[in-house]
C-alpha cells in the first residue's frame, strides 16, 4: 500500500516539477514606430513569435514622430530598447550623465534597395525641370523635417557638395510628420525630406518626385539602430542576446525575399501600420537587413564628427561609449548568420 501511494504521489508531482523547470518569460518594453519602414524586421519577429521562441515577452510601446524625442525615455530606463537614428540627441546624452548604448543596426544603405529617407521635389517644380541637380537649390525652399534628423544630414551633405549654404535658400526644419510632409509639398516647399512609406504615398498622389536619397550622398550610412537602456545593459545582458536572436530571425525573412515584397511581408506591415497593401506593394523594396544588425564603428564615428562640426554635438565620444557590438555578434553566432 505504501509503495502504491508513493508511486501515485510521484506521478502527481511530475507535471509540477516540469512546470517549475520552465522559467517565466523576460519582459522587454520596446519603443517602435510601425509607420516607419525601419521597424519592419521587429514587426516580422513579433508577428512570427521569434521573440517568444527565445522566452522574451516583447511589449511594444508605440510612438510617432522623430526618434530624437525618445532619447530621454530610453536614458531614464522608461523603456528597455528603442529604434533610434544616429542623431545628435543620442550622442549628447553621454554629456548629460546617461549611458544608453547601441546594440545593433536595423537598416543600412545598400545598392539596389530602397533607403528610408529621400529628398522629394514638389511635382510642379519637377515637371518644369526647375530642380535637377544640387545647384538648383539656390533660391528654393527646402525643409529637412527636424534639426539633426537624417533628412538634415542628407541635405547638408548635398549642399556642401554643391558649394551652397542655408543662406542660399530658405532652409527650415519644421515639417516632422507624414501629414506635415504632404502639406509641405502641396503648399509650402520646393523640396521636402520625406521618409518611407510616405515617399511612395506622395508619388502616388502626384505631389512630388523622389530625387536624391541618403545612400546617394553617403552609401555606407546606417540609417537606424537598436539602443538599450543602461539599466537593461547592466542587469539583463542575456535577455538582450536572446532578444537579438529573435530580431535576427526577423531580418532573415526580409533578406530571403531578396528585395521583393512578398505577400507575407505586405500582410505583416499592413497588420501593424494600417497602411494599405497597395501602398506597401508600391514601395520599391523592403529595407535592407542583410547586415543582420552589424554595427560599423567607422560610419558611426563619421556621423558623430559631422554633428560636432555642425555644432549639434558638444563632445565627441569614443566608439566604446556609443555602442556595444558584443551582443549582436553573440546573437549572430547563435542564429547562424554572417553579415553580407
Amino acid at each position: 500500500m505504501l509503495k502504491r501511494t508513493a508511486f501515485l504521489l510521484a506521478l502527481l508531482l511530475l507535471p509540477i516539477s516540469g512546470v517549475a523547470q520552465t522559467p517565466p518569460a523576460d519582459t522587454i518594453k520596446l519603443l517602435i514606430n510601425p509607420a516607419i519602414i525601419f521597424d519592419l524586421p521587429l514587426l516580422v519577429a513579433l508577428d512570427k513569435g521569434y521573440f517568444a521562441q527565445q522566452n522574451v515577452n516583447v511589449v511594444p510601446v508605440i510612438h510617432n514622430g522623430s526618434s530624437q524625442v525618445v532619447i530621454p525615455e530610453l536614458a531614464r530606463g522608461d523603456v528597455d530598447i528603442a529604434t533610434i537614428s544616429p542623431n545628435p540627441g543620442f550622442f549628447n546624452q553621454f554629456a548629460q550623465g546617461f549611458d544608453a548604448k547601441l546594440i545593433a543596426s536595423t537598416v543600412s544603405g545598400h545598392k539596389g534597395w530602397d533607403p528610408g529617407v529621400w529628398l522629394v521635389v514638389r511635382q510642379d517644380d519637377w515637371d518644369k525641370k526647375a530642380i535637377r541637380n544640387p545647384r538648383d537649390l539656390r533660391g528654393k525652399k527646402i525643409d529637412v523635417a527636424t534639426p539633426g534628423s537624417e533628412g538634415w544630414y542628407l541635405a547638408r551633405h548635398l549642399m556642401t557638395d554643391a558649394a551652397l549654404t542655408p543662406a542660399d535658400m530658405t532652409f527650415t526644419a519644421r515639417f516632422s510628420t507624414a501629414a506635415d510632409w504632404i502639406l509641405s509639398l502641396r503648399n509650402v516647399n520646393d523640396v521636402q525630406a520625406v521618409y518611407e512609406p510616405t515617399v511612395t504615398q506622395v508619388e502616388q498622389q502626384h505631389l512630388g518626385h523622389r530625387w536624391i536619397s541618403i545612400t546617394d550622398v553617403d552609401p555606407g550610412y546606417e540609417e537606424s539602430f537598436l539602443a538599450a537602456s543602461a539599466k537593461l545593459l547592466k542587469a539583463r545582458p542575456d535577455v538582450i542576446r536572446r532578444f537579438l536572436i529573435g530580431y535576427i530571425n526577423g531580418c532573415k525573412v526580409i533578406a530571403q525575399a531578396n528585395g521583393k515584397w512578398t505577400p507575407d511581408l505586405i500582410r505583416i506591415l499592413n497588420k501593424f501600420s494600417g497602411l494599405s497593401p497597395d501602398v506597401i506593394a508600391a514601395i520599391p523594396t523592403p529595407p535592407y537587413t542583410g547586415e543582420y544588425g552589424r554595427i560599423h564603428g567607422a560610419s558611426l564615428e563619421k556621423i558623430q564628427r559631422f554633428w560636432q562640426t555642425m555644432g549639434l554635438v558638444s563632445t565627441e565620444q569614443p566608439i566604446g561609449t556609443l555602442a556595444d557590438p558584443s551582443f549582436i555578434i553573440a546573437a549572430q553566432k547563435a542564429a547562424g548568420v554572417s553579415p553580407r
